[in-house]
């Protein structure tokens, strides 16, 4: 598995939903009206991980944008 993964199935963990009468976070005990914004908690947890992703520009070919989304997460290195 990659260390990427690695890191989210670790976040994914550490900021598990449970439903309690509403969904709760089990990590840092957020509650949450439905399971979407629960979803997104997460979503926003891994990102913080991962170090932001945002969009970069590669280029421009014709009339069409082309681009992909960097981090700034980087691999430790032993």
């Amino acid at each position: 598995m990659s260390e990427a993964r690695k890191l989210m199935a670790e976040v994914l963990s550490e900021h598990r939903v449970a439903y309690l009468d509403q969904f709760i976070c089990t990590g840092c005990k957020e509650s949450f009206e439905n399971v979407g914004e629960a979803t997104a908690h997460q979503s926003t947890e891994i990102d913080k991980a991962l170090g932001g992703l945002e969009r970069e520009m590669a280029g421009r070919l014709g009339v069409t944008d082309h681009g992909r989304w960097v981090s700034g997460w980087t691999e430790e290195t032993e």
